[in-house]
């Protein structure tokens, strides 16, 4: 991506968190890995929105390649390597202030993309929106998240959702035993998804807030700025901004994990899974 920001939703729930963005004033390359395992069978719609801005020397570009790789490597973000479907978003030289979409579908054994019409939509911010189908046989834990409670956004349920996160504060700053057992079952899926055990996506994906040398500080929780926001078609919680944020002093910057709760029939609270 150059000169823009994205936000990547995936079935409504935000890849980023809630009213995040990957941004970049000049030029950003990197692979993601999808953290909502999907299922055999399912189909995945994903919508990437792109707000691009001409800067000197830079000019506004949005490309994304969605595919997959043998578990445990990690193969540099457009190497040559299979893929299911790329999608690029550049200026359109015809429209001033436009953007125009291009696509290559390429497919894999086990995931195939298209796009969905339309193809290409400008949002009233000027936004760039492409929404995909992929289709996907790669099995990996089911989203238990998805049979949830509907949630009704009031006190009772901001209230409840601000306990979750106190207590994944807590266990984000007793250490690695503790924050497996608060958010185990996200873990797993994380885990999964990487082909990692949960030791190793925790010492990985988790290390900015695990390990010290890395120079992040747990600040203390504070909600009292924070709203409730509920994505995933009414099933998912979290505050806005995040109470539960690390803080580089050296290079001022802020950094945490992503805490989404849903409620079970029994009306029980978990970590998305």
């Amino acid at each position: 991506m150059t000169s823009g920001e994205a936000e990547i939703w995936i079935d409504d729930v935000p890849f980023f968190g809630p009213d995040q963005a990957l941004a970049t004033e000049a030029s950003i390359i990197t692979s993601l890995s999808c953290e909502f395992g999907p299922r055999a069978g399912d189909e995945r719609c994903v919508s990437a929105l792109y707000s691009g801005q001409f800067r000197v020397g830079h000019r506004p570009a949005f490309k994304a390649r969605f595919g997959y790789a043998v578990a445990g490597t990690f193969p540099d973000a457009f190497s040559d390597r299979p893929f299911a479907i790329m999608v690029e978003i550049r200026p359109d030289p015809l429209q001033p202030g436009g953007f125009k979409l291009e696509q290559m579908v390429q497919g894999q054994p086990l995931l195939t993309g298209q796009l969905m019409e339309p193809s290409l939509t400008t949002l009233s911010d000027g936004a760039a929106e492409v929404s995909l189908q992929l289709d996907v046989g790669v099995d990996l834990p089911a989203q238990d998240w998805k049979t949830g409670r509907q949630l009704t956004d009031d006190a009772t349920t901001r209230a409840e959702v601000e306990g979750m996160m106190r207590h994944a504060h807590s266990a984000l700053a007793a250490g690695p035993a503790a924050i497996r057992q608060e958010l185990g079952p996200m873990l797993e899926h994380l885990a999964a998804t990487v082909g990692m055990t949960v030791e190793e996506a925790i010492a990985t994906e988790y290390a900015p807030y695990i390990d010290k040398t890395m120079g992040f500080e747990l600040q203390p929780f504070d909600a009292s700025q924070s709203r409730l926001v509920i994505v995933g078609k009414g099933r998912l919680a979290t505050l806005v901004p995040s109470p539960v944020v690390f803080h580089n002093a050296e290079i001022d910057e802020t950094a945490g994990p992503m805490l989404v709760y849903w409620q079970d029939a029994n009306g029980t609270w978990q970590i998305i899974h």
